[in-house]
């Protein structure tokens, strides 16, 4: 194999050579060496001491991120058709790093390096670790749990738990929970599913992505002033924030995410932006180039219902021709899922490259899982328990532990079950977007700075 460039289609004239050494990493202050990319005759494209992917192979999208990051100075993994930052996280600026401890986290200047690098490069930092969070004595905000023997899904807040939920400050339900999975971790394994069990609670003693209060303030405010930004760039653009999860009368994850967010505009913007921001994609005036459609959440694990959302958008001739301005908006996701965006398999060929990748920014990167966690990782937080590969897990954890026990004193752990104080939300900021007349939109002009 011989050294060269990759042959993209549709790459940049000016762009660098991939085998340039001494690219600055932005804003570290460190070198960063970039290992050099290898074609050969048939097309194939990857690094040195990683799988190759064949570029014919590999969407338009992917050829197009591929470019994005050699451009960018980025150290690449090729790997099961992915494109990846090679790490990534590990180089990337945390922009609480360089700030006092004593100082608050939402000065201009963090929440704008903030949203540049959620623009740039989809994430901003790391999510932090578990075993850190724990010892954070300064965690007193409260939530409620059930503490009953197992999982208990969407029913948490019904009225028949109510004499087994529990009242505890976030840094007692870390420390709870961590005492439980180290109560599991030393079990003995004598059985093979005993041991599987066994190796997941130390699976998430190690690489658990807790997203806290702290967590989920920083990170709306990342993502308030990425979307104010994407309106002041230019005064017709739009952004439409589809909550297509939420339906009935209970408010579910992704509209109290939505409510959060506002929450961090001011009066003046919301006026200035609401004629700009719909959550109905009929709304929208705008077009497709200048419109971010925004699928938005918490997190995603199995994918169901973003795949769900990009379906009704695709099949409908009043939005199809908005499907290439979808993108998701999460507070975490994968390294994968950031790097390729979001992938929806649809089955209708047997070629990958008929899938559908859609693009994904999430301001924190999740701890990888991937001997442990079906998915890819252990994902959870204060205001709402993940059932896939967290709560679920946990309820066959308590089973196990509970064997061979008459009485069954074990009971699910803080951090599952969780209440949803949410649930009966009223959506104000929400409503006063969503009654924003179309016709207004259409000819309002002003935007904020």
């Amino acid at each position: 194999m011989t050294t060269q460039r990759p042959r993209l289609d549709e790459r940049p004239a000016d762009l660098p050579d991939p085998a340039l050494q001494n690219i600055h990493a932005p804003n570290s202050g460190e070198i960063r060496e970039l290992p050099e990319v290898l074609t050969d005759d048939k097309g194939t494209v990857g690094l040195l001491g990683q799988e190759y992917v064949k570029l014919s192979k590999m969407s338009e999208m992917k050829q197009k991120a591929l470019g994005f990051l050699l451009e960018a100075g980025q150290q690449l993994a090729l790997g099961q058709g992915a494109i990846m930052p090679r790490e990534a996280v590990v180089h990337s600026p945390n922009i609480l790093e360089e700030v006092p401890e004593d100082a608050p986290t939402d000065t201009a200047e963090t929440v704008a390096e903030a949203s540049k690098l959620l623009e740039k490069q989809r994430f901003v930092k790391e999510a932090p670790r578990f075993r850190d969070q724990v010892t954070d004595t300064t965690r007193m905000n409260v939530l409620d749990y059930v503490a009953s023997r197992s999982a208990l899904g969407q029913w948490t807040e019904d009225p028949i738990y109510d004499s087994d939920s529990k009242h505890v400050t976030e840094h007692e339900a870390l420390v709870g929970l961590e005492a439980f999975l180290e109560n599991v971790a030393d079990e003995s394994d004598d059985h093979s599913y005993d041991s599987d069990l066994i190796k997941k609670a130390q699976g998430m003693l190690d690489t658990l992505t807790f997203i806290g209060q702290k967590e989920y303030a920083e990170a709306t405010v990342g993502l308030a002033k990425l979307w104010t930004d994407f309106l002041d760039a230019d005064p017709d653009n739009q952004i439409c924030v589809l909550t297509k999860i939420s339906r009935g009368s209970k408010t579910k994850s992704d509209k109290y995410l939505f409510e959060e967010i506002l929450k961090h505009f001011s009066e003046e913007q919301i006026e200035m932006y609401k004629h700009r921001m719909t959550v109905e994609l009929e709304d929208v005036t705008a077009p497709p180039e200048k419109t971010r459609v925004v699928v938005l959440d918490d997190w995603t694990i199995s994918g169901s219902q973003i795949k769900a959302a990009y379906d009704l958008i695709e099949h409908s001739p009043l939005t199809n021709a908005y499907k290439d301005a979808i993108e998701v908006n999460l507070l975490v996701s994968s390294r994968k899922r950031i790097a390729q965006g979001f992938e929806h398999d649809r089955h209708t060929t047997w070629d990958p490259s008929d899938d559908i990748y859609v693009p994904l920014r999430a301001y924190y990167v999740a701890h990888e899982s991937p001997d442990t966690a079906q998915y890819g990782n252990h994902i959870t937080g204060y205001h709402s328990s993940v059932d896939y590969d967290f709560e679920n897990e946990i309820s066959k954890m308590v089973s196990f532990l509970n064997t061979g026990s008459l009485v069954g004193r074990e009971k699910m752990p803080p951090l599952t079950n969780i209440r949803r104080v949410y649930r009966n939300m009223k959506a104000q900021r929400i409503n006063e977007i969503a009654t924003a007349k179309p016709q207004q939109r259409r000819h309002s002009q002003g935007h904020g700075k």
